[in-house]
């Protein structure tokens, strides 16, 4: 699945830097998108893996629930969460 793109809500912390944080993100290979809870970044699947430590075999299944990355050591002073939320399922009529 190192093809598909991931996207992720990062929540950042009170007081942090959103500037840095995209940075952080942006030299990682990272597409990054301000929102108002803090950051909307996309990537693929290797990307994450690469920068954020682990393998996350959990995104290879379309039902998954939603997906916690953890926060790097780097990041643990500004950003209190990185989740991909599952996209809601539609159904047709």
């Amino acid at each position: 699945m190192t093809g598909d793109f991931v996207e992720a809500i990062v929540t950042l912390k009170p007081g942090a830097d959103p500037n840095q944080v995209s940075e952080w993100f942006k030299q990682r290979g990272f597409e990054v998108m301000r929102m108002r809870a803090g950051l909307l970044v996309t990537a693929s699947c290797g990307i994450y893996e690469k920068a954020l430590g682990g393998e996350f075999p959990e995104l290879e299944d379309a039902a998954r629930g939603d997906v916690s990355f953890p926060v790097t050591a780097e990041l643990a002073a500004s950003v209190s969460s990185i989740v991909a939320r599952r996209l809601p399922s539609y159904r047709g009529r």
